[in-house]
């Protein structure tokens, strides 16, 4: 922030990477955008339909309420292996989460 950024994207959680979502929030609400979240691997990948469902809706109770300029994302690319069933439930898990 201190670098006049509008935002960061990524942030990969644990154990793909060290994001701490919460705490993410806490320190940025407000003073920059914020995308990503969704674990590319655990979730996406290898993550049955509950999986993502439950993954996706924790991180919008996270951070879809409180933080101003988030946008729920894969924390990075999605690879071609994944299926449109996930991502389908991510979609919709998205579309149906009320702030």
């Amino acid at each position: 922030m201190k670098c006049g950024v509008s935002g960061i994207e990524c942030l990969d959680p644990p154990p793909l990477g060290d994001v701490e979502l919460e705490n993410a929030v806490e320190r940025v609400n407000g003073k920059i955008f914020m995308k990503g979240n969704v674990d590319p691997v655990s979730t996406l990948l290898h993550g049955d339909e509950e999986k993502v469902r439950s993954d996706v809706s924790t991180i919008l109770e996270t951070a879809g309420h409180t933080l101003a300029g988030f946008t729920l994302s894969s924390a990075c690319s999605v690879a071609p292996p994944v299926s449109e069933e996930n991502m389908k439930v991510m979609v919709d898990t998205c579309r149906a989460f009320t702030p």
